[in-house]
């Protein structure tokens, strides 16, 4: 039976893993549970993050939590902080470009921002909570993926014809679904339909990408996750 890997060994393997090291990473639903863990995993493996959350007090407890874990001597330099709105085009225009000022590229997105919503059957659904969870997951993951998408294909076409241009320079798009999208959840007919909506999104944005008109290596992809508590989940009314 293998035994637990203790902390010091989580860390050390990080160190060794050099994918992502110097890449600057933006992390949407930052300031939530699994958002918060996916910053502290770039953070380890010496990436850049820029944590998007809608909730500024969330952002500043995801930086003292990572600083505390990691101990950076300056954590504002591994971790920036950008308050936004996934739902509102101009808030996320905004973040997006102040990221570009701070960072001048960015290389991978998750696009990690969601709400569950209630939990209720398909006849006591409230219209208005299904209108908040598409708002959220679909539209809201759809504004993020292509006002940073149209920034890492204008960083493509800029760099292609240097000598270590971005012809060589790989971009990544990570999108979060959830198996609710493929099977469906009793209950959660709101949650479901958004996930079914981002696995579509995400093949479709693949096929279609801005990223086909220039050199880049570039890949959109997927995380389909099984079950999973968040705060979010244990405040969601049922």
């Amino acid at each position: 039976m293998s035994q637990p890997t203790s902390t010091s060994a989580v860390a050390a393997a990080a160190l060794n893993d050099i994918r992502f090291r110097g890449k600057i990473v933006v992390i949407t639903g930052a300031g939530g549970t699994f958002g918060r863990e996916g910053c502290l995993y770039f953070a380890r493996r010496g990436a850049s993050i820029a944590a998007l959350d809608n909730n500024p007090s969330a952002l500043n407890e995801t930086v003292a939590y990572i600083d505390g874990i990691l101990e950076s001597s300056d954590i504002s330099e591994t971790v920036r902080t950008f308050a936004c709105d996934v739902t509102d085009a101009e808030s996320v225009e905004t973040a997006v470009a102040e990221i570009m000022k701070s960072f001048g590229r960015i290389d991978m997105l998750w696009n990690n921002a969601g709400y569950q919503g209630q939990i209720k059957p398909t006849l006591e659904y409230d219209p208005k909570d299904f209108a908040m969870v598409m708002n959220i997951n679909v539209t809201g993951m759809f504004i993020v993926l292509q006002s940073v998408a149209k920034r890492m294909a204008a960083t493509a076409e800029k760099g292609k014809d240097d000598d270590e241009g971005s012809s060589s320079h790989s971009f990544s798009i990570v999108n979060t679904a959830s198996v609710a999208g493929l099977r469906g959840t009793p209950a959660m007919i709101a949650y479901s339909s958004s996930k079914a909506a981002v696995l579509a999104m995400t093949v479709s944005s693949s096929k279609v990408s801005p990223f086909h008109y220039s050199k880049a290596k570039n890949d959109i992809q997927l995380i389909i996750l099984g079950s999973l508590i968040t705060i979010h989940m244990c405040q969601s009314e049922i």
